[in-house]
């Protein structure tokens, strides 16, 4: 135990009274460790940084949020990934969203990551594809 944690349980004598202390003290931290994940995912934008980069914080975050004890499913993942994308991805935003059927993260990724790889063609060959 910590120092600060000692201090606070060093009057308590009973193994079930020190559990529900550190029960109690941690309870409140771990509530707000998933607010402020929670948070994170809500804000997240990818902005300059890769697909790759962006991917992995926000799966950073979900396991976090697992770990935690407040799993989230794959399809509320792809949602916080999609409404962190810039307005540039939006044509594969609209693709995404007239799907039948719902696309997996490995999909998303690999749909991200191609839609990068051709707008940097496109980019590095003055307006036309190489």
């Amino acid at each position: 135990m910590s120092k600060e944690v000692l201090g606070t349980v060093t009057t308590i004598t009973t193994a079930r009274e020190l559990w529900m202390a550190l029960a109690s003290m941690f309870s409140s931290q771990s509530l707000s460790r998933v607010n402020n994940i929670s948070t994170a995912l809500i804000n997240a934008q990818k902005g300059n940084q890769s697909v790759a980069t962006f991917f992995a914080a926000m799966r950073g975050l979900a396991d976090e949020l697992a770990a935690a004890g407040k799993p989230i499913q794959d399809d509320e993942l792809i949602s916080y990934i999609i409404h962190g994308l810039d307005q540039e991805y939006q044509p594969l935003v609209s693709v995404l969203d007239a799907r039948i059927t719902p696309v997996t993260l490995d999909e998303l990724f690999a749909m991200l990551s191609n839609f990068d790889q051709r707008m940097a063609q496109y980019h590095g060959s003055g307006g036309g594809f190489k």
